[in-house]
């Protein structure tokens, strides 16, 4: 680091404690010295990263008064190349218009030499300019030293831990971040006189999929190391990955840290030890100097070792001190809450008053899943630190306002994804629109309401006098929303950036500069408030509008050519015929597949559902297609590669129908099928089946080979269809129940489709609220050996009685929890309720210690890589001795013999838990995967006992499973015992254990518990 560089000291922190970073102070009120009174930000794309820059960066700047306009470009490519184009918005920052320049040159400079980042700095040279994230020679910048925070975490691992054996992930070739967390793992590494075997550096390019396959690689060969230090965090989740599936824990066989601490990592099982970077103090210290002319140093910000139990230390929870003092650094909103909070907590006459204030709060705030993540948290942080403040008295009615608050927050997630799903489907309709314009009116007013569904309050869209492959000299605004200015559409100076008029709007708050291009063509520029909310993108909205400017352009120059011919002599009347042929296409067809587009399935739907009027007989059918995985194209490989994907996709979809029949594509990844003349639902389904096997070829997309799939929605029309917005809307439900159902489905509408939707949107808000209120409960039913009906232990199930409805069938709730992915949530809180409740009884009753515990996991949880640390961490939390557990799982787990269905099971073995086999002979099991399984009891499913002497071969199909039982040294559970009869049979024909309504039906802890305590045969 050089000498004249003004150095940040190290700080270490333990489970989000931590201490000030900076040593340069604000100073609200300085002026820069130059006027006017704005900032111009230089910077690329508006990711998670590039967002937290700017917030730290608005937050100083509001705190002098200054305004800013952000260039919003891609990285410093050279010509040429594809994304070049957007970087000609760089050629619209004018020095004379701002007061300094920060450049946020970490993203921007990723393609660029130190002399190329200098260059383009240099324009500059007039203004105070500050660099963020990479060093440009010549001007001050605050760069990241990541070495500190790798060092910190080296000397954690060697000198606490006191580990010796190192694995290094290493991030993509040639990346500096990378270069540099490496180069500091091998110094420390000899400094400390241990030997790296260079067989143990793998390459994990930052991506968690290739660090899992070059781990899982590595562990074939070796497992003799004890951590591995990943360059990222994404990496080090991979790391993890492999490792559980090789049967290692972590951290207790092997310890595994990463770098970035990202968010989403922290909460992980177990939490993630990384290195955090101050991004937000990073932007903060580079906007102060700006302020303070006198320092021209560069400034290093040292990376923050984040300790947490993922290394092998157990975290403990942040002092009380240490949460207050974060509470009480909070800002805006969240520390506006607090005090209210407070407030009302000391006062439960002021309890309604602050819940309909925050309720307000959620409805204008709470519109992502990511924000209710982040109020839950501060919910439970405001709480702990508010109960040290109150009284006795005060403690049961704060409580309650907690409770209420959570419940809030909940109906507030649920409202916010109602909104979202209809944003979604307003946005679907805008975008539809836009792409489909055929004047530029209507395309502006298009625009400003997708605009302003995007929250986007104050936007200008500026247009270049003419278009080419250069800006150019002269623009006009066309349209604006929510200035504070009076609209200006005379032509002015581009350099301006906006006419004289409305230049005021550059002088408060904080614009964003985004260019309007198609491939080279240069259309604009489109101005809009910064957004708050650091998970928006900004480039949806770019190549939306741009994409319309080029198709409208296409069509004004079919147009004007359509207009030069009409005057044209007779001879070239053939000529005039194919123009209005091209135009008549463009208006109803969509411009990027060629498909017919909204407006042309509309009037084709109409005309056959007018002619099934006449003719019933004469009956169609309609598919909805949506692509399974366009959004991970979009998201993986860009807007430009998801055009061609969808373009392919178009193709095959509709060379797998008839010539009479009309493909359309409604907008983004969603198509339509009108089926003229089929009525039948085989017939469609046929139809759907040649559509997916189209499918199923594999695409090219980005260079590789990928499988995709759709899901298909069916409506067929046999006379009970009028409207237009009736078959649409069950096509959508159909298509909606075909994609819960896995990728690659296809689905008729039946009405009870509809029905189901909506009683099933009621039973999962209810479930939901259920859940947050703690409003379920566990009953327990008696297991007898069947021998002499003695007690020897309870199935725990949950039970759920709505305060309206009473009890609600589990058959129904229970369903619902497994498509919305609570039911791993529903199993956990009956295996730990029912496990303190019999701990608890064993204290009371010493026939209870013998007692075993049997509690139903769903397939799901088998499925996630943690099931067996989750249940072992159960058993360890309510001490419950895992030699009295039984977990019961379906048949239709033996048939998932995936690595880490088998690696559960194998670890939950070793706890010393058993596993049963639940309603067995209702699934299909072969006698080689029970083997396999090696359970140590089948539970007979009730069907066959309630038949038992129906006849002669439902008793003889029981006493076969009873065999099969015990030529495998299985015991056998007979479930659904209604009667005495039943009983003796089962007991003469060698059955171990026995339950059902004869021995007590599922009942409440106080009623079990006195079954228990009573310690007789039953029934008594």
């Amino acid at each position: 680091m050089p000498e004249s560089s003004l150095q940040v000291s190290e700080v270490a922190e333990v489970d989000g404690d931590a201490q000030d970073l900076s040593t340069v102070s604000y100073h609200p009120g300085v002026s820069l010295p130059n006027s006017p009174q704005n900032v111009a930000i230089v910077g690329d794309y508006i990711h998670n990263y590039q967002a937290h820059l700017l917030a730290g960066i608005r937050e100083v700047l509001d705190a002098h008064g200054v305004a800013s306009t952000i260039y919003v470009g891609r990285e410093l490519v050279p010509e040429g190349h594809s994304l070049h184009s957007a970087n000609l918005v760089y050629d619209l920052i004018q020095p004379q218009q701002h007061s300094g320049v920060i450049i946020i040159s970490a993203n921007l400079g990723r393609s660029a030499s130190e002399q190329e980042m200098a260059a383009f700095a240099s324009r500059f040279h007039s203004l105070p300019t500050v660099a963020i994230g990479r060093k440009i020679e010549g001007i001050p910048s605050v760069v990241i030293d990541n070495r500190a925070g790798m060092d910190a975490l080296m000397d954690h691992l060697i000198v606490n831990r006191e580990l010796k054996r190192f694995v290094f992930m290493r991030g993509r070739t040639g990346n500096e971040d990378s270069n540099i967390r490496e180069q500091v793992f091998r110094d420390k590494l000899d400094f400390y006189g241990l030997h790296l075997d260079e067989s143990l550096v793998l390459n994990g390019d930052f991506r968690v999929g290739i660090a899992y396959d070059e781990m899982t690689k590595l562990l074939a060969a070796t497992t003799d190391f004890d951590v591995v230090v990943a360059a990222n965090d994404e990496m080090a989740d991979g790391v993890i990955m492999a490792l559980r599936k090789h049967g290692l824990r972590v951290p207790g066989d092997v310890a595994v840290v990463g770098f970035d601490d990202d968010e989403h990592y922290r909460n992980a099982i177990p939490p993630l030890t990384s290195v955090r970077q101050p991004f937000l103090e990073q932007a903060r210290v580079a906007t102060e100097l700006l302020f303070n002319e006198g320092i021209r140093t560069d400034i290093y910000l040292p990376a923050q070792l984040i300790v947490r139990e993922s290394c092998g230390i157990k975290s403990t929870a942040s002092s009380d001190h240490s949460l207050i003092r974060q509470i009480e650094q909070l800002s805006g909103l969240h520390r506006e809450v607090f005090e209210k909070y407070r407030f009302a907590a000391s006062r439960p006459e002021r309890h309604q008053a602050f819940l309909e204030d925050f309720k307000t709060t959620l409805l204008e705030h709470l519109h992502q899943d990511q924000h209710f993540a982040i109020w839950r948290v501060r919910l439970g942080e405001f709480r702990r630190v508010i109960r040290s403040t109150l009284d006795d008295a005060l403690l049961e009615a704060s409580e309650v306002l907690y409770s209420d608050a959570q419940t809030l927050l909940y109906d507030a997630l649920q409202m916010a994804h109602v909104r979202q799903r209809l944003a979604e489907t307003n946005n679907a309709v805008l975008l539809s629109n836009m792409t489909s314009a055929v004047s530029y009116d209507a395309l502006f007013e298009t625009a400003r309401k997708y605009l302003k569904n995007l929250h986007l309050e104050r936007a200008i869209l500026v247009l270049y006098s003419s278009f080419g492959s250069t800006l150019n000299p002269e623009s006009r605004v066309v349209f604006t929303e929510g200035i504070t200015s009076s609209m200006d559409g005379t032509p002015f100076p581009t350099s301006q950036l906006l006419p004289n008029s409305m230049r005021s709007e550059l002088a408060h708050g904080h614009l964003l500069v985004t260019p309007l291009f198609f491939q080279q063509e240069q259309y604009g520029y489109l101005l809009a408030d910064q957004p708050v909310d650091i998970f928006f993108d900004e480039q949806t909205p770019q190549h939306t509008i741009s994409q319309s400017i080029h198709q409208l352009e296409q069509m004004h120059a079919l147009q004007a050519a359509h207009n030069r011919l009409e005057q044209r002599v007779a001879d070239r009347t053939l000529e005039l015929q194919r123009l209005n042929t091209q135009l008549w296409h463009a208006a109803i067809h969509d411009v990027l597949t060629g498909l017919a587009n909204k407006a042309l399935f509309h009037e084709q739907l109409q005309r056959v559902i007018a002619r099934a009027s006449r003719h019933p007989s004469q009956g169609f059918s309609v598919l909805f297609l949506d692509c399974d995985r366009f959004k991970t194209v979009n998201d993986t490989f860009g807007h430009h590669i998801g055009d061609r994907f969808l373009i392919e996709f178009a193709q095959r979809v509709e060379s797998s129908v008839r010539a009479q029949d009309t493909v359309a594509r409604f907008g983004g990844d969603e198509f339509a099928v009108l089926l003229d003349d089929i009525q039948e639902p085989q017939g469609a389904l046929k139809i759907a089946q040649r559509i997916q096997q189209a499918l199923s070829k594999p695409f090219e997309i980005g260079g590789h080979l990928s499988a995709v799939t759709a899901s298909i929605g069916i409506v067929t029309n046999q006379g009970q269809y009028r409207q237009y917005e009736d078959i649409m809307r069950d096509a959508d439900i159909a298509m909606y129940r075909a994609k819960a159902s896995g990728p690659g489905q296809s689905v008729v509408f039946e009405q009870a489709m509809h029905d189901h939707l909506l009683a099933r949107t009621w039973l999962e808000g209810e479930l939901r609220q259920a859940l947050s209120q703690r409003a379920l409960s566990v009953y327990y039913q008696p297991i007898v050996r069947i021998e002499t009906a003695e007690l020897i232990g309870f199935e725990a199930l949950a039970r759920w009685k709505h305060p309206v409805r009473g009890f609600v069938s589990p058959a129904e709730f229970i369903s619902v929890a497994e498509d919305i992915g609570l039911i791993s949530e529903i199993d956990q809180f009956v295996l730990r309720e029912a496990c303190q409740q019999i701990h608890a009884w064993s204290k009371i009753a010493p026939q209870a210690k013998q007692c075993f515990l049997s509690v139903n996991a769903s397939t799901l949880q088998f499925s996630r890589p943690d099931f067996a640390d989750v249940v072992q961490g159960i058993l360890h939390e309510t001490a419950f001795a895992p030699a009295f557990l039984r977990l019961e799982i379906t048949e239709s787990l033996l048939l998932r013999r995936s690595a880490t269905v088998q690696n559960n099971i194998n670890a939950l073995r070793h706890l010393g838990l058993q596993l049963y086999i639940d309603d067995f002979g209702t699934g299909y099991s072969s006698l080689s995967y029970l083997q396999q399984f090696a359970a140590s009891a089948l539970k007979i499913d009730r069907s066959f006992i309630r038949q038992l002497f129906s006849s002669a071969e439902n008793a003889e199909l029981v006493r076969t499973i009873l065999a099969m039982a015990q030529s495998l040294r299985m015991k056998v559970v007979a479930e659904g015992i209604e009667s005495v009869e039943q009983w003796k049979w089962l007991q003469q024909a060698g059955c171990d254990y026995a339950q059902g309504y004869y021995f007590g039906a599922p009942m409440p802890a106080e009623e079990a518990f006195s079954l228990l305590l009573h310690d007789q045969p039953l029934p008594y």
